[in-house]
């Protein structure tokens, strides 16, 4: 189960309320079908749910009299569903999480995200697996906050030039990479993979476009490649590494420590490793 297709429901009863998960058709079944006195009013309903499906402030209501009803909405994301959690939509000091009114399966999602049920991460959230993807003018790609962007100028398959969908801007990604993530936890599958772009470093433009030397940046990026040192440094490890078979167990420490010197060459002056500030956060882990 991806996040974003998870309800966040939340019962109001006077003074009190009660959070819930749920999926679209338990929700559906369990609350909309039941409380909906018509179905022009219940299809008025998921039209209000499904149009605000990225507005954080889009709650869809359904209220009986002045002291019941039900806020609900999409989950956005990593952190909307901590705040969710965390009570931060809730109108009400007094308020829980009612795990025998949540479906079962966006509890399950709760320990595969590596979530606690007070909205405490355990863990890391995501695992990332980078994938080939071809990327060509006029192709639309997607970041892992939802953000659209549209590739105007193919420099080479490491460097774009994007639009964003958004708010309009022009800017140089350099060291694209495509990814697919699935929960920390869980088992892969179609079901909860999803694919984004991250990259090493964004150059945003002047948001005047006949101020931009627009020639200048293609003959700059076109030649750009990313730097070699983290494979090569890559290489230098496993070599290290696959040695440890063939010499006495006695010397065995000695490659290992081999191997961590050589990664602690990658270390810059304030401690962070040159990965870190080059590529992707990734947590390495394969299927």
């Amino acid at each position: 189960m991806k996040l974003n297709d998870m309800l966040f429901v939340i019962a109001h009863r006077q003074e009190a309320e009660t959070n819930m998960l749920m999926t679209f058709g338990e929700y559906r079944e369990r609350v909309l079908y039941y409380w909906c006195q018509t179905m022009e009013g219940a299809a008025r309903h998921i039209e209000e749910i499904l149009t605000g499906r990225q507005d954080k402030e889009a709650w869809a209501t359904i209220n009986h009299g002045k002291d019941y009803g039900y806020d609900v909405r999409f989950c956005l994301g990593e952190q909307d569903l901590k705040d969710f959690l965390h009570g931060h939509f809730n109108s009400w000091p007094e308020w829980y999480l009612d795990t025998g009114r949540c479906s079962d399966e966006c509890l399950r999602a709760l320990e595969e995200y590596n979530f606690d049920r007070n909205g405490v991460s355990i863990g890391d959230t995501y695992w990332y697996e980078e994938r080939e993807r071809p990327f060509g003018r006029g192709g639309l790609l997607r970041d892992f906050d939802g953000t659209e962007y549209r590739i105007m100028e193919y420099y080479n398959q490491d460097n774009l030039l994007l639009f964003n969908q958004e708010t309009g801007s022009l800017l140089v990604a350099v060291g694209v990479k495509c990814y697919d993530r699935y929960p920390y936890a869980g088992k892969a599958s179609e079901g909860n993979r999803e694919t984004g772009i991250k990259w090493e470093k964004a150059v945003y433009l002047n948001p005047v476009p006949s101020q931009i030397d627009f020639m200048a940046l293609k003959e700059q990026y076109s030649k750009m490649r990313p730097e070699p040192a983290r494979q090569e440094t890559d290489r230098e490890i496993q070599e290290a590494v696959s040695k440890a078979g063939d010499i006495p167990a006695g010397y065995l420490g000695e490659t290992i420590d081999r191997a961590i010197e050589i990664y602690k060459c990658r270390i810059d002056g304030s401690g962070e490793t040159q990965r870190e500030t080059r590529h992707p956060a990734l947590n390495g882990r394969g299927r």
